[in-house]
């Protein structure tokens, strides 16, 4: 019986250990897989089809989805870096797609709203005012 006993406790202690370092090898996988991503974007974002911003919007999405499930885990240093990379994208493509848009006013106005739907409202405002609002 006490071997039983024994046995459970230390099966236990082994799941509880394997749910702890799954659980920070999957943010610390999310971090490094944003941080790559804005690496990925800041060097071919000027060359981006609108296809290839469909696919960096969904991977942001999921790492991010991934990112808030473990938030509170991380440390400031961590949330730092969190910050620096999705501000690192969301300028990348706002700049690469308002330079794509610059001829279609109408259509850019457009585009914003669904860029600030994905992405959430930008820090900056310049961008979501067209020439002629200024």
């Amino acid at each position: 019986m006490k071997n039983v006993i024994r046995f459970m406790a230390f099966v236990s202690v082994i799941c509880v250990l394997t749910l702890g370092l799954t659980s920070c090898s999957e943010k610390a996988k999310a971090l490094r897989q944003l941080e790559q991503l804005a690496e990925e974007v800041e060097e071919n974002g000027d060359n981006y089809t609108i296809g290839e911003w469909q696919d960096v919007f969904h991977q942001y999405q999921v790492i991010n989805s991934v990112i808030e499930k473990h938030y509170f885990d991380y440390s400031q240093r961590e949330r730092n870096r969190i910050l620096e990379a999705r501000s690192e994208i969301k300028q990348k493509a706002m700049n690469s797609m308002m330079n794509k848009l610059d001829m279609f006013p109408a259509l850019k106005q457009g585009i914003l709203n669904i860029f600030n739907s994905l992405f959430g409202a930008t820090e900056t405002d310049s961008y979501n005012r067209l020439p002629s609002e200024e």
